[in-house]
């Protein structure tokens, strides 16, 4: 088991990809905070049927408030926090500029990239303290190209990628490793909700982004940082 001895904090993990990425974190020995909006208790089950100990935490990491009570509560009961997964996301149906309203753009911003921002802003002081941790922000490959349709998804997502590259040169002389994850077509609640008539036929399981952010958070992965990871899969 490659996480043994590691303490993770996963956001967005009641289903989906943080769901997966929890689990796969919890079988190569991690134990974890889990923070949700959703009901965590099925997720945090299947951590303790692994084997490993869990926090359920309910927090809106878009509200700075919650942000430090969930890093509070995750330091009284770990101690620390090795990884922080940045997985909250959201994702709205496609519109035109002038159908984007400005509720929508910053519900948008809120929670695709100011949850990163307050969350890496909330675990750096332990690790820069320690000078060792990882970040690993999902982002999509969004933030990599345009979409048409799309600006304000778009926008969010560049926002996160930029922001990955910026942390890692500034947190590179206290050993913090920041990296990110940009998935293309994956099967979760949410793309069967924003896209319910889509062919999912041959589209990427939240397991085959696990098993990416389980490298990231592993040793194997010293030497990266600030790297932009698309993961497309055969869906593109």
């Amino acid at each position: 088991m490659r996480l043994v001895g590691t303490i993770a904090l996963v956001t967005g993990s009641a289903r989906g990809i943080g769901r997966g990425i929890a689990l796969a974190f919890a079988r190569e020995g991690a134990d974890l905070a889990l923070a949700d909006t959703a009901a965590l208790d099925g997720v945090e089950a299947e951590i303790r049927q692994a084997g490993r100990d869990a926090l359920s935490v309910a927090a809106d990491v878009t509200r700075e408030e919650q942000v430090a009570r969930l890093v509070e509560r995750t330091l009284q009961r770990f101690g620390r926090i090795d990884v922080l997964v940045n997985n909250v996301g959201t994702i709205v149906m496609p519109g035109e500029i002038l159908e984007t309203t400005l509720e929508a753009w910053e519900t948008m911003m809120a929670t695709n990239a100011r949850s990163v921002f307050l969350c890496t802003r909330a675990v750096l002081p332990g690790m820069i303290q320690r000078r060792q941790g990882k970040i690993i922000n999902i982002c999509s490959v969004a933030g990599l190209r345009a979409l048409p349709n799309r600006a304000a998804y778009c926008a969010s997502k560049h926002a996160v990628t930029g922001f990955t590259r910026c942390a890692a040169l500034d947190m590179k002389p206290y050993g913090i490793a920041v990296n990110a994850i940009c998935p293309g077509a994956v099967h979760t609640p949410l793309t069967d909700y924003s896209r319910p008539d889509a062919d999912k036929r041959g589209w990427m399981q939240p397991a085959e982004i696990a098993d990416v952010a389980v490298f990231l958070a592993s040793p194997e992965a010293r030497a990266i940082t600030g790297a932009v990871l698309e993961v497309s899969g055969w869906a593109g």
